[in-house]
């Protein structure tokens, strides 16, 4: 009887563990740095956003909210796909800091697509500024 019961206590304490790791934060994404003026990368980023689509389930991405230093985009799933299959949003935000001429931009994304929508905006931000780091 004791064997079993420190089996189970064993098996209890490795299945802790894990659930213990599944809810550990996640390394947060780097920040990226440009020659530029925060206003002109915040207004590139809406200018690029509203272009970009995170599937060919969603609608293209929309500006929820801008600032000289901030903007948030969203996309939600098609009529068609939210009334069959139930409606899904994905988020984007950016933030960017001035320092001088440079701008360090910061990404967060949830929802389908987000982590591949940033990397696009992030790669034709490239095109058009100076990348520092």
């Amino acid at each position: 009887m004791s064997k079993m019961l420190f089996r189970t206590a064993g098996v209890g304490l490795v299945a802790l563990a894990l659930l213990l790791a599944a809810c550990a934060p996640a390394a947060g994404r780097a920040t990226v740095q440009f020659e530029g003026q925060a206003e002109d990368i915040i207004g590139a980023i809406a200018e690029i956003g509203i272009t970009l689509q995170p599937g060919s389930a969603y609608n293209f991405y929309s500006i929820n909210s801008i600032g000289e230093r901030f903007i948030t985009l969203q996309a939600t799933t098609t009529g068609g796909v939210s009334f069959f299959l139930g409606g899904s949003t994905t988020t984007l935000n950016f933030s960017a800091i001035q320092n001088g001429d440079v701008v360090t931009l910061a990404a967060s994304g949830s929802g389908a697509g987000s982590d591949d929508s940033i990397e696009q905006i992030t790669e034709q931000l490239t095109v058009r500024f100076p990348r520092v780091r």
